[in-house]
């Protein structure tokens, strides 16, 4: 459909209007869930132990795959949610009642794939900040800059991947990611400017103290989604009705 940034904003602040309660409180949980049980383990761990470094390690480990887990239910709240679909908080628990083998394998594939342009640069930087080499960390601050960019460009193209995912629970992991690369063709400059025009709104968000990153995450995840929609040619329901009212408030 090829909406422009300001479209695909407009559309799902529209469609967000009456909504953000409910997924407000349900970022509140996905947040707080793995926080408060990652403070429990912190609390009863013996750091110095080896036994306890053991099970807080276990235990990063379980709180990785749990945020994995239920950012998958807000992106899941949130595609109900655009398409016009009544949803709940049990909605939050979708990938835990999906199969979550699949999802979990494809949020840590995903974050390997990302780590590692960055990995060389990150290692230099390190053993340089013991060696004192300046030529070393010359190096390692050139291969981190060339290393982000690499991830800035992978990010985007796998950038889809639980969208596609949570559409089509036939495909397997390695299949979403193809996927995920095959319609982003074409549309990474299009989702890189869309996600660079919330520059300001996360700004403004720093005046708040970081309360009102509440509804800024909400609203820059939902204008995601209606990218998604908008480059497989999914209209929504009702979407004509925000589009006139978006193009109304542009002139």
């Amino acid at each position: 459909m090829k909406r422009d940034s300001g479209t695909i904003k407009c559309i799902a602040r529209k469609k967000l209007m009456g909504n953000y309660g409910i997924l407000i409180g349900a970022l509140i949980l996905a947040e707080l869930f793995p926080s408060v049980i990652l403070t429990l383990f912190q609390a009863v761990c013996d750091l110095n132990t080896t036994n306890g470094m053991l099970v807080f390690v276990l235990a990063n480990i379980i709180v990785a795959i749990l945020s994995i887990l239920l950012s998958i239910g807000l992106v899941y709240m949130l595609m109900n949610i655009l398409r016009g679909v009544k949803m709940t908080y049990s909605d939050l628990f979708f990938a835990f009642k999906n199969h979550p083998d699949r999802f979990i394998l494809a949020g840590l594939l995903e974050l390997v794939i990302f780590l590692l342009p960055i990995a060389p640069g990150y290692a230099l930087i390190i053993v340089s900040s013991y060696t004192l080499d300046i030529m070393q960390m010359a190096l390692g601050l050139f291969l981190m800059a060339i290393g982000i960019v690499i991830e800035v460009i992978l990010t985007l193209i796998f950038s889809m991947i639980f969208e596609i995912m949570i559409d089509n629970p036939e495909y397997g992991v390695i299949e979403s990611f193809k996927e995920s690369a095959n319609i982003m063709k074409g549309n990474k400059g299009r989702l890189f400017y869309l996600g660079i025009s919330f520059i300001g709104w996360l700004l403004l968000g720093l005046l708040s103290f970081g309360i009102a990153y509440l509804w800024i995450s909400i609203y820059i995840n939902a204008a995601m989604v209606v990218f998604y929609f908008d480059i497989t040619g999914e209209v929504m329901d009702d979407e004509e009705q925000h589009f006139e009212i978006c193009f109304d408030e542009a002139i």
